[in-house]
């Protein structure tokens, strides 16, 4: 994977979640994806904030087509994650 280091690897889960392990920079990342519901503390067991910004709860991705690359998504999506957060890392 480009960007990314060879002992990088990482996890797919539903709806955009994702788990990357990367031993040579001592890094593992868990990556929430989804949907609003998918963000309720009762699933995650993660403390919510108390004021949630709502603003873009309708957004919705650019669709791909055959002449349209569109948002990334699923493992496409991770994969170009894990490029930027090893980039980020390394700078």
């Amino acid at each position: 994977m480009a960007g990314a280091p060879r002992d990088a690897f990482y996890k797919s889960g539903a709806g955009g979640f994702g788990l990357f392990v990367i031993p040579s920079l001592d890094l593992v990342v868990y990556k929430l994806g989804g949907n609003q519901g998918q963000y309720d503390p009762a699933l995650t067991r993660i403390p919510q904030p108390s004021e949630v910004d709502v603003s873009r709860d309708d957004w919705k991705p650019v669709p791909r087509t055959p002449f349209q690359e569109g948002s990334l998504g699923g493992d496409d999506g991770l994969r170009r994650v894990l490029e930027l957060i090893t980039s980020a890392v390394r700078e």
